[in-house]
């Protein structure tokens, strides 16, 4: 999309056609890291079966796609938007392998050589989260998401880049998955809507990093999930867009 002329145009094609890619992030180089995600799908959406390790950079400045070194492991559902950390690698965490368990692994991509290595693993394997926030002391946050029993743990976890280990949170008082999440100007990260226990929710949350709890705040006027959003320059967070449960 091209906001002086507010026009889209077609990139070229990705190498390998994965569908749900698992992890998209921008690269202070400027090009974008797409990893994850299936390669076929059936009647109920992706076959997990064909969760993929494929990872490809899109170059803004050909248009172009191109393969780069895989994950360790296939991954679906590790959600979409992942945080780059202050090292300027990239960082991805859970999501289900092809036997459709959820995963507690964790893995670093390095720009330099392209390539990914394992890191420390999540304390709870996980999946569908709402998003991972980039604290600003440089952690991670990983509110919440489906765990590898099938529940949804009511902690998130936090982790460290320069001690490699993740720690839980407090408990929250609902759960957000497929709901949204954003760091905030004051260092506090705002997580709101999504699914709890079947119902979409227009509850949202405040995650402050020195206590490592949370405390709910004002609702929004629409229960929503699978919603897009983000901050504003003058510190407010937008969202728009989802589902309330029934309707789009």
């Amino acid at each position: 999309f091209d906001p002086s002329t507010n026009t889209w145009t077609t990139t070229g094609n990705y190498q390998v056609n994965a569908i749900n890619r698992s992890a998209v992030v921008l690269l202070k180089s400027g090009k974008v890291l797409s990893a994850g995600g299936c390669l076929t799908t059936t009647s109920d959406g992706c076959d997990t079966s064909n969760y993929t390790t494929v990872s490809e950079l899109y170059d803004p400045a050909t248009g172009t796609w191109s393969t780069v070194g895989g994950l360790s492991t296939a991954r679906g559902e590790a959600r979409e938007h992942l945080p780059l950390l202050r090292n300027g690698q990239a960082l991805i965490a859970g999501g289900k392998n092809t036997s459709g368990t959820r995963q507690s692994t964790a893995e670093v991509f390095n720009p330099s050589t392209n390539t990914w290595s394992t890191v420390g693993s999540m304390i709870s394997g996980r999946s569908s989260t709402s998003r991972f926030l980039l604290l600003a002391d440089g952690r991670v946050l990983l509110p919440d998401g489906g765990s590898s029993s099938g529940a949804v743990p009511s902690f998130g976890e936090v982790y460290d880049p320069v001690g490699n280990t993740w720690t839980t949170t407090g408990n929250r008082s609902k759960n957000h998955n497929d709901g949204l999440a954003q760091a905030l100007p004051s260092g506090k990260a705002l997580v709101f809507g999504g699914i709890d226990t079947n119902t979409t929710q227009s509850i949202a949350e405040l995650f402050d990093p020195v206590s490592l709890t949370w405390t709910t705040t004002g609702s929004m006027v629409v229960q929503r999930q699978n919603t897009a959003g983000g901050l504003l320059p003058n510190g407010k967070v937008i969202t728009a867009g989802g589902s309330d449960g029934t309707n789009a």
